[in-house]
């Protein structure tokens, strides 16, 4: 029974196959669903510290700025080095960022100064981390299963992001924020020793040229090719407006629902879930249904989910508009992220990526703020319904011209 199970996960995802990637796909996914444990915890205990929408998304907002600003620099970092060695010092730092976290909270001594200030060093660990986790997906395959390698990265994102903030919604109830926020510090030990395992014979960089150059080499490679250059604005617009209402669901619980961290678990798995449910939609159609079906109409998909969710405050029926949420996100932004990376240079994957993920992050940083602010004012439901109308608009500014968008 369980050969058959192998010998049919391997057929259908023959990444699978290769001994470095299956290594590295566990040791992500451990990792992946400590730090989604962490942002559950962070939401609940800034919203217990402060009672404030607000802080909530600016939080959220704080530990991705320095990624916006910094991803393409980090992207020639991930160029110009060993993907594992950088990888190796991004996990044990941000292993670090999480304890220290952590033993602040079970002390007594953490403060929204003090969070405030470790989003920040996070934030500038992962400028350098994401492209990395992205670009190092093309030495653990071999050619013909780079797609396959692509669709399982997106997909042990999204299954962390399903079981992480479940785990943490139990977790905070048993062994507090600061117990959860340790328990993510741990599971970095995974990935470590993951890369440990792996074996990758590094190619050396031909004539390296200077960070601040290869930035610029890369911003006009990323958008002076439409291929490129329309589908990463395009998700970083639907990011912001499509995503960001998951910063202040810790305010939803309490505002809709009057729930605690069970509740809040169960709110963000379900959009895990959907991403999911997403993933597997993308590896099944994606040869067979075009590119901007996916683009677009997972994008109206969210918009209307975000619209009915704002609406109707019956937790089943919410749970369900969530999924849906996931669903139409993950259709647009997997195929955003595998356009992208796929189209790019070799040699400029890191870079390509680090673009991405500034447009993404960007989005994102700002949809977090946006979304407090709002619902500081007006409550969470109007700021939900508010986001879920703007990215309406968008899909159908993006309709009308999709003459001109032709993602590659």
């Amino acid at each position: 029974m369980l050969a058959a199970g192998r010998r049919i996960s391997v057929e259908a995802f023959p990444a699978f196959k290769e001994r470095n990637f299956r290594l590295y796909f566990w040791g992500m996914f451990i990792s992946f669903a400590g730090t989604w444990m962490q942002h559950v915890a962070l939401g609940w205990l800034v919203f217990k510290l402060t009672q404030s929408p607000f802080w909530v998304g600016a939080v959220a907002s704080l530990g991705m700025l320095p990624s916006v600003i910094l991803a393409p620099l980090g992207g020639t970092i991930v160029d110009r080095y060993p993907k594992r060695y950088v990888m190796y010092m991004t996990q044990g730092l941000s292993m670090i960022q999480a304890l220290v976290l952590g033993l602040l909270t079970v002390y007594g001594l953490i403060t929204i100064e003090r969070i405030c200030i470790l989003s920040i060093i996070s934030g500038f660990i992962v400028a350098v981390d994401y492209p990395a986790r992205q670009a190092i997906v093309r030495e653990l395959v071999s050619p013909e299963n780079l797609p396959s390698a692509m669709a399982l990265n997106i997909s042990m994102m999204t299954l962390s992001d399903i079981f992480g903030p479940m785990l943490g919604g139990f977790l905070i109830i048993f062994i507090g924020e600061g117990g959860t926020f340790i328990v993510n510090a741990a599971s970095f030990l995974a990935v470590i020793v993951a890369l440990w395992m792996i074996n990758i014979d590094h190619e050396p960089i031909k004539d390296p040229k200077h960070p601040f150059r290869m930035v610029a080499v890369g911003f006009r490679y990323t958008f002076c090719q439409p291929g490129i250059r329309l589908p990463i604005i395009f998700g970083g617009l639907v990011m912001m407006f499509g995503f960001s209402f998951r910063s202040i669901l810790p305010v939803v619980t309490k505002e809709l629902f009057n729930g605690g961290p069970k509740v809040l678990g169960y709110l963000s798995a379900s959009h895990a879930v959907g991403a999911f449910i997403g993933t597997v939609l993308v590896s099944a159609f994606a040869k067979k249904v075009s590119l901007k079906f996916f683009l677009l109409g997972g994008s109206l998909l969210t918009a209307l989910s975000l619209m009915l969710f704002s609406r109707i405050h019956i937790l089943p029926n919410s749970l369900l508009f969530i999924v849906t949420a996931g669903i139409g996100l993950t259709l647009c932004v997997t195929l955003v992220r595998a356009v992208t990376l796929q189209a790019s240079r070799r040699d400029l994957t890191g870079v390509v990526s680090g673009f991405t993920n500034t447009l993404s992050f960007g989005g994102v940083a700002f949809g977090n703020s946006l979304t407090g602010f709002v619902a500081d004012k007006y409550g969470s439901a109007v700021s939900i319904g508010l986001n879920g109308s703007v990215l309406l608009l968008l899909v159908l500014f993006f309709w009308l011209h999709r003459a001109k968008f032709k993602p590659a």
